[in-house]
């Protein structure tokens, strides 16, 4: 996720700034403790003999960030521990596009997971960043595994899917412009 926001940084051009959309009024901020990845597709693989999530992540997708383990998680939420799996195991693996992956409740809510972290500071000085810039940021709990929790920053409130993909360009469009912003979560 950092490297595609340091690539589309250094190809940004200064543009108008843009407010944020507000979120609907109606919906409420947060999605929950159950999210679902939607709108996502999914490739498979079967997990071999010296495998382990972070090895398969480093695969796929050239690092194997917190984020991209949370990811991984919530494609498998069959899964009680990101680094337990066995031999034969399916893996889901999300096939990460542009954009910021949207999560639902199921009931018609959306959010836009910005960011995943083991250390609750870090998430929430990047939730206070981008509140200050107009997004409906929030931090909501989770865990990859047994004693793995996870604090994920996400930007929520949506009832409609348009919605929060036009939100997560005006954000992608807020991080290429100020680098700050990413440092935050390092």
């Amino acid at each position: 996720w950092q490297r595609d926001v340091e690539q589309s940084r250094q190809a940004a051009k200064p543009h108008a700034q843009e407010e944020p959309r507000r979120p609907s009024e109606s919906v409420p901020s947060d999605i929950g403790r159950s999210p679902h990845l939607d709108g996502m597709s999914f490739g498979t693989i079967s997990v071999r003999d010296g495998d382990s999530m972070s090895g398969i992540a480093r695969r796929k997708y050239g690092q194997a960030s917190y984020t991209i383990l949370d990811l991984l998680k919530l494609a498998n939420p069959d899964l009680r521990d990101i680094d337990v799996i066995s031999v034969g195991q399916t893996i889901r693996l999300p096939d990460l596009g542009e954009g910021f992956p949207v999560l639902t409740d199921g009931a018609g809510h959306y959010a836009l997971l910005v960011y995943s972290s083991p250390h609750a500071a870090r998430a929430s000085s990047l939730q206070s960043a981008l509140r200050a810039r107009g997004f409906d940021a929030r931090v909501s709990g989770g865990s990859i595994g047994a004693q793995k929790p996870t604090f994920r920053v996400v930007v929520a409130g949506f009832s409609d899917r348009t919605e929060v993909a036009n939100v997560g360009k005006q954000l992608q469009k807020l991080l290429r412009e100020d680098s700050r912003i990413t440092r935050l979560g390092e």
